[in-house]
């Protein structure tokens, strides 16, 4: 429901923001940490926003996160990324975009569309992983 990130005591807590950051894009979860054992750093995947914390949020407070099961969601998420046999791997951020994109479909919302700033290929991984999601959920 949610990924801990630990690092030494030594370490400054925001360490292992970006470690926890992708392990939760990969598994598509809403709700991050990152920890030294003396303080804790939350991360909301939807939101963006970080907080330090004193305690981790309850298994009951996560799994209301996730409480409005979804047929297309649930579909999409069963379908993994086309890796091109382990040779070939999405950037976080494009995860994010192919997740979010696919999540709007779910909920029957208008997607968000691709930063058009990015170069043609990194769109056209986007594209792909949404089409490749899409053509096996039906």
């Amino acid at each position: 429901m949610a990924i801990v990130e630990a690092k030494s005591a030594d370490l400054e807590v925001r360490e292992g923001v970006e470690q926890a950051k992708r392990y939760a894009a990969k598994l598509n979860l809403e709700t991050t940490y990152a920890t030294n054992g003396k303080e804790i750093y939350s991360i909301c995947m939807k939101t963006g926003r970080r907080a330090g914390r004193k305690l981790f949020k309850s298994g009951r407070t996560l799994a209301q996160t996730y409480s409005d099961e979804n047929k297309w969601r649930d579909i999409f998420t069963t379908i993994p990324y086309q890796d091109k046999s382990g040779t070939w791997k999405l950037r976080f951020y494009q995860e994010i975009a192919v997740r979010n994109t696919l999540e709007a479909i779910a909920q029957n919302k208008k997607p968000y569309s691709v930063n058009p700033c990015h170069r043609n290929r990194q769109n056209t991984a986007i594209a792909f992983q949404i089409a490749w999601k899409l053509f096996y959920a039906c």
